[in-house]
């Protein structure tokens, strides 16, 4: 090999290997970044414009939760502020005196709103860190974090003032941050010794179990924790009209609790040794079909009265009526038709629905229905310009035995059942 050729490739060497330098600076410093930032800004998007808590079910490798336990209003400011700080997406909501859900959780928008002295707090903390060997910018930055911490504490007076303390409420997020997540619960507990060795005279008591017990626990409920009297489930103002009662199993109920919180609104309580009674509105009857699925057949239905009106008729034997409906649309129908009025309805374990209803209630129904179908049947003949328009309005008029669209009463033996 000549010393030219020799060169040349010792030149095209180089030049390969100051190229592969450059790629890999590229992408460290320019790629990893910029991907990184678009990521965080998609992540972002999801929290605010999702569910947020189908939002946190995305945020790790699996949908797998866990929640704080109860916390003060001044410390679940303080958690909103950390998740925030920390890149965490969570979801804080009110709980009862028992720690269950009051309701499906505070929007992005919400949160933000409730902790933003505290978000504003961290941030100044740290640019007073960054700038801590820049004498007049760090007194600006001491200056804020003084002023802010000083409103806080003022707000937690004036809340203290309006009786505003009893409330408690949980923060909960997607389990790959519960290392991060335990770090801040820890300094809660430091917090409160601190109070509480303040309000003693400066005696610190530290109780160790109760450290290690204020963690991260798993967004679940077991069976044996379900207590008889206690009320479960996120709408707890659901008034008799227009409800369906469903029974279902304690460990169906356990494994759906998570998906009950987040789209069923209901409440719940122990109906028996092995199962949970719900209540929810009959406009989310589509959503507890999606969570428990046709498995789940013991359904009671309320119309507007919550069947009451039923049972003021229950001892006249000609009072009441009663109908087996077999098919989903002719069951739409009849609530269609029935939209307003008061009726009971049985869903049966083979998928038919047994509907009991006031004769007086069925009787308006019906001739609503037909003057309804006979004006259709009207418009339509005067659309197609038949040349017997009147004699056809009238023999619709005076036929008491028409044929009509609406739910037959008859669906079994001819008859409506007494």
């Amino acid at each position: 090999m000549s010393a030219d050729t020799k060169h040349d490739v010792e030149n095209v060497q180089k030049s390969i290997w100051w190229g592969l330098r450059f790629l890999q600076y590229i992408n460290r410093h320019v790629i990893k970044p910029t991907r990184e930032w678009i990521n965080k800004q998609v992540k972002k998007y999801k929290y605010r414009h999702m569910d947020p808590i189908k939002a946190i079910k995305q945020d790790g490798i699996n949908d797998s939760l866990v929640k704080s336990p109860q916390l003060t209003e001044d410390e679940l400011r303080d958690g909103i502020a950390f998740c925030m700080e920390n890149d965490i997406l969570a979801v804080a909501y009110e709980v009862d005196a028992n720690g269950e859900p009051m309701s499906r959780g505070m929007s992005i928008k919400e949160q933000e709103d409730l902790a933003k002295d505290e978000i504003q707090l961290r941030k100044w903390e740290r640019r007073a860190e960054r700038f801590n060997k820049v004498g007049i910018v760090n007194q600006v930055c001491n200056g804020k974090v003084e002023e802010l911490k000083s409103k806080i504490a003022l707000q937690e007076v004036q809340r203290k003032k309006d009786g505003n303390v009893d409330r408690c409420y949980r923060i909960k997020c997607n389990a790959k941050h519960t290392e991060t997540f335990n770090e801040w619960l820890q300094s809660v507990v430091k917090k409160r010794i601190a109070e509480e060795a303040k309000e003693n005279g400066g005696s610190e008591v530290i109780d160790e179990k109760a450290k290690e017990d204020f963690t991260a626990q798993p967004d679940k409920l077991e069976v044996k924790e379900l207590q008889a009297g206690r009320e479960y489930g996120i709408d707890r103002e659901i008034t008799k009209e227009n409800v369906c009662k469903q029974i279902i199993s304690k460990e169906t109920f356990c494994e759906k609790y998570s998906d009950i919180c987040e789209s069923l609104p209901c409440s719940a309580k122990v109906y028996d040794d092995n199962n949970m009674m719900l209540w929810y509105r009959q406009r989310y009857r589509e959503e507890a079909k999606k969570i428990f699925g046709d498995g789940e057949k013991r359904i009671v239905e309320y119309g507007a009265n919550g069947g009451e009106t039923l049972d003021q008729k229950k001892n006249d034997d000609d009072a009441i009526g009663t109908i087996r409906i077999t098919e989903t649309k002719e069951m739409e129908k009849f609530r269609s038709e029935y939209d307003g009025k008061d009726y009971i309805a049985i869903h049966n374990p083979d998928g038919s629905v047994t509907v009991s209803m006031a004769m007086n209630t069925a009787k308006e129904v019906a001739k609503n229905v037909a003057s309804k179908n006979a004006q259709a049947h009207e418009q339509q003949n005067s659309q197609k310009g038949l040349e017997r328009e009147d004699k056809t309005n009238d023999s619709w008029a005076k036929d008491n035995n028409m044929e009509n669209d609406s739910v037959p009463l008859n669906l079994e033996d001819g008859e409506l059942e007494k």
